[in-house]
């Protein structure tokens, strides 16, 4: 992600992702990645923590996954932000951004959505599985 401007983006202004939880407009970078169908979408809900999704990617994607990880680890925030959508990225809904700070190994990855709560956090996980 390049930057993040309070209050609503403009319209017709491109690389831009609403961000609704906060108010935010989501200014980001022209790389990326685009994956039409995980392999696999799991779902836990730690009894102390956080609801965690984990996604795994087919091996071609994972790879493109290590790549851009390795990318952002190396930037300050909010630079380092890796906005992850569902839908076109032009109009999509944003479900998390969280920081990446280390590169990630192998096909997965997972998402800590902290202040989600369970109904919100399987919803999530629904749209992402494509159900």
């Amino acid at each position: 992600m390049k930057s993040i401007q309070p209050g609503v983006c403009h319209a017709g202004t491109s690389n831009t992702i609403e961000d609704s939880s906060f108010s935010d407009c989501l200014v980001v970078g022209p790389s990326g990645l685009t994956v039409r169908r995980l392999k696999a979408v799991s779902y836990q809900l730690p009894s102390d923590d956080s609801p965690i999704i984990d996604l795994t990617f087919n091996a071609a994607d994972g790879r493109t996954v290590a790549e851009l990880t390795t990318r952002l680890a190396g930037l300050s925030a909010p630079r380092n932000d890796l906005a992850i959508m569902i839908g076109d990225p032009s109009n999509g809904q944003l479900i998390a951004a969280p920081a990446v700070m280390s590169a990630v190994k192998g096909d997965s990855i997972q998402l800590i959505l902290a202040g989600f709560d369970e109904a919100r956090a399987r919803k999530v996980a629904d749209q992402l599985a494509g159900h």
